[in-house]
């Protein structure tokens, strides 16, 4: 179940409850065939699966279906990230909407606005998680183009997890179509979107440390030499990535909030020769936080070897 995501990610879902099940059938089942010694009836197995799809399936969609209509009932504690006349659009465009059970609590101050005493001000950008606690926000729209996503989360990741919704929006248009686009696809709150802020990625990627690690030491031995120079091939680097203080791959220093570990190499130099502006690397490194997967990882390295030869790594 932890493997699907069912746990500590999202919300409870049908579809991933009965995955999550079938596969520990397939699993269990397959320990009966090659451990004769452990073997149990197949039957009994098959019963207890059946039973717990039913029951985790049942839950699910009544737990749901009480959210859902709790959520439609429950006023939506509105507050704007962004001092501008965008953030004043937005408001009297809500307002204008009888029938929305929305209500605008205040604005969170980025200390270059121009909205003056029309709307109450209930914090400022640095203090962001204390603002979102003490006045039960649950959907913070941005308004501000010079907040950058990657700089947000930076801020959230101190109240993570948080239920709260996150929007970027230059017109009132761009809030009702992440909303209705939300509402499609249940999608989560923005830590969610990222997958090196999950459990299951980050577990998944323990695992590929290690596994690479073998490799390297045993058939894949030549291949050490070959990917990583001198300087990254000290056996404390090693060590450390064994012990769990180092990886393979990750971000650079400047965004380690997100993942603590240093890497041996990180994604900005996967690209060596190319001029990497810190606007360039930001934009990196964000995506490396929000698309990260193992399959990325080992691009990463490929890139850095060829760029190790004198090649374009483009």
């Amino acid at each position: 179940m932890i493997a699907v995501g069912e746990y500590f990610e999202f919300e409870h879902s049908v579809w991933r409850a009965s995955f999550g099940l079938l596969v520990s059938f397939f699993v269990l089942s397959s320990l009966t065939y090659f451990f004769k010694e452990y073997a149990f009836s197949r039957g009994v197995l098959l019963l207890t699966i059946g039973f717990a799809l039913i029951f985790f399936n049942a839950t699910r969609i009544v737990y749901n279906l009480r959210n859902k209509i709790k959520g439609s009932l429950a006023p939506r504690r509105i507050a704007f990230l962004g001092d501008n006349d965008i953030t004043l659009a937005i408001i009297n465009e809500l307002e204008k909407n009888q029938n929305s059970n929305a209500q605008v609590v205040g604005l969170i101050s980025t200390e270059q606005g121009n909205l003056g005493n029309s709307i109450p001000v209930i914090g400022n950008y640095k203090e962001l998680p204390v603002a979102i606690k003490s006045n039960q926000i649950t959907e913070i729209i941005v308004t501000d183009p010079n907040i950058s996503r990657i700089d947000l989360l930076k801020v959230l990741q101190k109240t993570y997890p948080t239920n709260v919704r996150l929007y970027y929006a230059q017109v009132y248009e761009d809030y009702v179509a992440s909303e209705i686009i939300r509402e499609l696809t249940n999608a989560n709150p923005v830590g969610d979107r990222y997958n090196l802020t999950r459990f299951r990625q980050r577990f998944f990627k323990r695992v590929f440390d290690l596994a690479l690690l073998l490799w390297f030491f045993t058939i894949g031995f030549p291949f050490l030499f070959l990917f990583f120079d001198k300087g990254k091939r000290k056996i404390v680097n090693f060590l450390k990535i064994l012990v769990g203080e180092m990886t393979f791959v990750g971000l650079d220093k400047e965004y380690r909030e997100f993942y603590d570990k240093e890497p041996l190499v990180t994604i900005s130099e996967a690209h060596r020769g190319a001029f990497l502006t810190p606007r360039t690397k930001e934009k990196l490194n964000q995506f490396y936080i929000k698309e990260y997967s193992p399959l990325l990882d080992l691009e990463i390295l490929f890139k850095y070897r060829k760029g190790k030869n004198g090649k374009s790594s483009a």
